[in-house]
């Protein structure tokens, strides 16, 4: 039977990953339809930091001492895998949140603030440092000028991500930086999206906060930010709805879900009645795809499925869509 409550798929999502996170730390990143743990090689930091940052949502609900404690060991495990750097392109002391094969990664430093700012006062210089690294991804004016580097040796890849520059806006929406972000947003719609638009699910949430930022800033300056901004969302809800390829999988459902909840509560904020109701009527037949991909029972109960297996960020994103939902109607946004 598949469960309607939103807050009850959202916990259930949230009590499987806290059931994942083992004595020290790491996550059961890998489990098949049948529960059995797959071993999965390299492990991934940005889907193991962005679940606890999406277990930290839930808990911003509902409060849970046992799953507050995993995510607590969770972030330790985290810790552990961040070194420091120096640099003379750089002021602050960087710190670099390495994946498996010891390489730096713009996407993983931004996962990685947004995580342990979700436990607010858990480390504020590990915080700063974590920014820092992150900024060194970027130049003055806010482009990119790598995703992946090896701190040891110095070098950088040309590897290009679809989805760091979002993740990398929405931390620095987070830490307050708006004006970087924006900067790194004009960057983005000017190259990645000149010809065509990428369904980038971070982006359309930091873009959310950036709006939410600037609308109250009665200058010109902002009223131009708001507008950019705003037909940069339109655009991107456009391309989700008008190309549905990700149908018929519950990750990349989720993802979309995710971004469409940042444009639901921008159509609020700036009272677009009209485009408002039909993008809630699309979200709630995706809302209602994800649902049948949750599992109702046995040892994985509450994860979600993607090609018959349970990956933590399976999980991740559908608890991030159900929370945020839920969260949202709190506000009186939906």
């Amino acid at each position: 039977m598949i469960v309607n409550d939103e807050f009850a798929v959202a916990k259930a999502a949230c009590q499987y990953l806290a059931r994942q996170v083992q004595d020290d730390g790491q996550f059961v990143y890998l489990r098949s339809a049948k529960g059995k743990h797959l071993v999965n090689k390299p492990y991934n930091m940005l889907r193991h930091c962005g679940s606890v940052w999406a277990m930290a949502a839930f808990l911003r609900i509902e409060q849970h001492e046992e799953t507050k404690q995993k995510c607590l060991k969770a972030l330790e495990f985290a810790r552990q895998q961040i070194v420091k750097c120096n640099s003379p392109e750089a002021d602050a002391e960087l710190l670099f949140i390495l994946d498996r094969k010891a390489i730096a990664k713009l996407g993983g430093n931004a996962l990685a603030y947004l995580a342990f700012d979700s436990f607010a006062g858990q480390d504020p210089l590990l915080q700063q440092g974590l920014l820092a690294g992150l900024h060194f991804f970027l130049t003055p004016e806010g482009a990119i000028k790598f995703s992946k580097f090896d701190p040891y040796l110095g070098l950088a890849t040309d590897f290009v991500s679809e989805y760091y520059p979002g993740e990398a806006a929405l931390a620095l929406c987070t830490a307050g930086d708006f004006e970087t972000a924006y900067r790194l947003t004009i960057a983005l719609r000017d190259t990645r999206d000149k010809n065509k638009m990428t369904q980038d699910h971070w982006l359309m949430q930091a873009l959310e906060v950036m709006i939410k930022h600037y609308l109250p800033i009665k200058t010109e300056g902002s009223e131009q930010k708001v507008r950019f901004c705003l037909q940069y969302l339109h655009d991107l809800y456009n391309e989700i709805f008008n190309n549905r390829v990700y149908l018929g999988r519950n990750t990349p459902v989720a993802c979309r879900a995710e971004g469409i909840l940042s444009y639901l509560a921008v159509l609020h904020a700036v009272g677009d009645v009209n485009r408002y109701i039909g993008v809630r009527v699309f979200l709630q037949q995706l809302m209602q795809e994800l649902r049948s991909y949750q599992v109702q029972d046995g040892e994985i109960a509450g994860a979600f499925l993607d090609h018959n297996k349970a990956r933590i960020d399976y999980t991740q994103h559908s608890l991030s869509v159900f929370i945020r939902f839920v969260a949202y109607q709190k506000a009186g946004i939906l």
